[in-house]
């Protein structure tokens, strides 16, 4: 019955479904954000690891943001 009733509004194009290829790439672009999720974590475990080390690297790749009113640059 539920089936039906799921069909007729999609037939009637009252329920928006998303298509096969839509339904994929969904899927893909969830998997990789997964993955994404995942290397933060590792990368901010790792961060922390180094810190507690005392590994001098740990910042060498920071950008650093310098005040340039003395220069007269806004």
């Amino acid at each position: 019955m539920r089936d039906g009733v799921y069909q007729a509004k999609v037939d009637a194009g009252v329920r928006e479904v998303p298509t096969s290829s839509e339904r994929v790439e969904l899927a893909a672009s969830r998997r990789q954000n997964r993955q994404l999720l995942e290397d933060v974590g590792i990368l901010k475990r790792a961060t922390a690891s180094a810190r507690e080390r005392g590994d001098q690297r740990v910042n060498a790749g920071r950008v650093r943001h310098f005040d340039n009113s003395a220069r007269g640059e806004p």
